[in-house]
């Protein structure tokens, strides 16, 4: 309902920050009416607004990302502006598109500069590592908007190039700096409705076997308590096993794997495998103490005292 959008606009953060962006938005084509006062307090403004209502107000501090990321808008619009107007005056006029393309080619390398050492360093507070570029969806359109921009450089010096020698502007590139640049903004409006931090997921890992089957479950899988549940089926006439062992330990290292201590509990939980007898354990507790790639190795000693041994890895984002 109307009434409910009105409440979320009006007494809700983001609400406020959305209401306050298209309110600037419905002022925009006063401003070839109103002085340059008037022109720079708006664009401070809805720059101000953009910057809180993206990630980097949900990162701390967050003065540091809002401000960056600020600057790195004001030299987008600076250098997606200029280009669009850049083409505005191409269309009407080639020889004065040379002219202002030799004035704002200074313009455009400070901004296009200043882009990208913003976008890396706002890259380096949303992400705790740049291995993180390659877990998420995020991280992938990242990839590909930096691919673009590399493209815009190539672009970008056949122009100045031209522009030298010829003191005009193609048309063709121009046209295809105006398409990097659309790419650029898709990709930049697709990176609102994504996260740049990976999800973690409970880890549910199951192996099958002539002899035994194990099932492995870490809830929430994540650093700090989790919840760990071993199943373990082996045949009726071996018996209940002697031993049941989880060691986990950061994956590379030979060495220092921590054991969780398993107790036994009743599973309610309908998982039977004709043949098998079924033995749970369960525990809980903060064994998975930081975010990376894990190994757990689960030890069943049976009744004959036959060991085997169960490994899988495993990432805590």
């Amino acid at each position: 309902p109307l009434a409910i959008w009105l409440q979320i606009l009006m007494e809700t953060k983001v609400g406020r920050q959305y209401a306050g962006i298209l309110l600037l938005g419905l002022a925009a084509p006063l401003l070839p009416h109103t002085g340059k006062l008037f022109g720079w307090g708006w664009a401070v403004l809805i720059l101000a607004l953009e910057s809180w209502s993206g990630h980097a107000s949900a990162y701390s501090p967050a003065a540091y990302t809002v401000g960056l990321d600020f600057i790195h808008l004001l030299a987008s619009a600076v250098w997606a502006g200029g280009l669009v107007l850049l083409f505005a005056v191409w269309w009407k006029a080639r020889y004065e598109a040379g002219r202002f393309a030799r004035v704002f080619s200074r313009f455009a390398l400070v901004s296009f500069a200043v882009l990208w050492i913003t976008g890396f360093l706002n890259m380096l507070a949303f992400l705790p590592s740049l291995e993180y570029l390659v877990y998420t969806t995020w991280g992938k359109w990242l990839m590909a908007k930096i691919a673009a921009t590399l493209l815009v450089i190539v672009v970008a010096l056949f122009i100045r190039r031209q522009l030298r020698r010829k003191h005009t502007i193609s048309g063709w590139l121009l046209q295809a700096d105006l398409g990097l640049l659309a790419v650029i903004v898709m990709v930049a409006g697709i990176f609102t409705y994504m996260s740049p931090l990976p999800q973690n997921e409970p880890l549910y890992y199951h192996k099958m076997g002539s002899d035994m089957h194990l099932t492995l479950r870490i809830t929430p899988n994540e650093p700090g308590e989790n919840q760990f549940i071993v199943k373990v089926w082996l045949p009726e006439e071996d018996g209940a096993p002697r031993q049941v062992q989880l060691f986990l330990s950061p994956a590379g290292k030979e060495s220092g794997a921590a054991e969780v201590p398993l107790a036994p509990y009743q599973d309610q939980e309908f998982d039977v495998f004709e043949g098998f007898a079924k033995y749970t354990y369960q525990s809980e507790g903060p064994y998975l103490s930081s975010a990376g790639e894990w190994k757990a190795a689960v030890t069943v000693v049976d009744s004959s005292g036959k060991e085997r041994v169960t490994e899988t890895t495993f990432r805590v984002y």
